[in-house]
């Protein structure tokens, strides 16, 4: 795989055929920052969500079925990355009546998890604001996916570990209808191995928070002007001790009762949730929704350092990037996107351009009027 190992990798074209909104659309991205500019329902949200898949394997919103234009029976995006040395790779994923299907420079993919972390993105977008306030699988699944970009393999630690609660769960409920008694056996079993997997997921996620955390307050900071942002591991493992395997045997030991009595697992790292506090108040429950804004921006950014950290530079995406702050939070946001590829979307025209006037930005402008992309470039 070409393109990887500490290259900074670009991208330099993405081309949507029947995706979503758009029957064609084409765009040649500037390896510092490009711009999407259209009203609401233009199809800019859809442009980084074909980006999203050509980099994840799997759309940003709804089934992958989903993205199938209305009336079409097949739908392709095909984005071309350049690493720093000038090698060119292309992605080409296409969804149809039988599914999916995934190919990098010609050759086929077998799933996603060959995809992931080779052309890393990092995208941020409204419904991050979930992320804060949403439910806690929503803060999972981010950590997740951040922890997936950070390690190799995690996925595949992670599907695994998710088959196995499945089985266990299953044996769960035969014993709560009364059916289970002779899975006691299988019950340890898949117990055992829960644990192993568990185990595994829970010690790359807390290495992860302990990187992001840092991160988060700086760039909350500095996009607020002050306050302090952190961010906490909950759950009902003891995760404040060296013995991680221990202490979620432990944890099991504790509600077995209850699990039988429920059927289901009921601690374990697809229980667990984050806790993201502004100067002690639980954003959660109390923030407000620019405190909420601000964090969820914060994180992305946060996410895109840390991945950077490793050598790797992510593509920086930002889906109505000025909405909901003011110009000085703006314009903050603007100035910490130095050093990332970045592709912004926006409904405001006019306010956009004073912000890019305002910081002599160099880049292109993509103008989304009548479903036809007109390219500009900023001088």
């Amino acid at each position: 795989m070409g393109l990887r190992a500490g290259k900074t990798v670009r991208v330099v074209t993405l081309h949507l055929t029947n995706y979503r909104s758009w029957k064609e659309c084409g765009l040649a991205f500037h390896p510092q920052l490009s711009i999407v500019i259209g009203e609401n329902g233009s199809g800019k949200t859809n442009i980084l969500d074909a980006l999203y898949l050509a980099s994840y394997g799997r759309t940003l919103r709804g089934r992958d079925e989903d993205a199938i234009r209305w009336g079409e029976r097949e739908s392709s995006v095909r984005a071309t990355f350049r690493s720093e040395g000038g090698a060119e790779r292309a992605v080409q994923v296409t969804l149809g009546p039988e599914g999916k299907s995934m190919f990098l420079g010609g050759r086929r993919l077998e799933g996603r998890t060959e995809l992931v972390g080779l052309f890393p993105l990092v995208l941020s977008s409204s419904d991050d604001l979930d992320i804060v306030q949403g439910d806690p699988e929503r803060r999972r699944n981010f950590l997740d996916a951040v922890a997936s970009l950070l390690y190799r393999g995690y996925l595949d630690t992670l599907r695994e570990y998710k088959r196995a609660l499945r089985q266990r769960n299953r044996i769960l409920l035969e014993m709560a209808l009364g059916r289970g008694g002779s899975m006691v056996s299988a019950l340890a079993a898949w117990t055992e191995r829960l644990v192993v997997l568990g185990e595994a997921l829970l010690r790359k996620r807390l290495r992860s928070l302990e990187e992001l955390g840092p991160q988060l307050s700086e760039y909350y900071r500095e996009l607020v002007g002050g306050g302090r942002c952190a961010v906490r591991y909950l759950s009902r493992v003891d995760v404040d001790v060296d013995d991680l395997r221990a202490a979620l045997e432990k944890a099991l030991a504790v509600s077995a009762v209850e699990e039988r009595e429920r059927g289901m697992t009921l601690v374990g790292p697809h229980r667990d949730d984050l806790a993201l506090e502004v100067d002690g108040t639980d954003l959660r429950k109390f923030g407000s929704r620019g405190q909420a804004r601000a964090a969820a921006l914060a994180l992305r950014l946060a996410e895109a350092k840390l991945v950077a950290s490793r050598g790797e530079p992510p593509i920086l995406a930002v889906d109505d990037a000025f909405s909901d702050l003011d110009d000085r939070r703006a314009e903050r946001l603007l100035a910490q996107t130095t050093g990332f590829q970045t592709i912004l979307t926006s409904a405001e025209e006019a306010r956009t351009r004073e912000l890019l006037a305002a910081r002599a930005a160099h880049g292109r402008v993509f103008r989304i009027r009548e479903k036809q992309v007109v390219e500009e470039v900023l001088a």
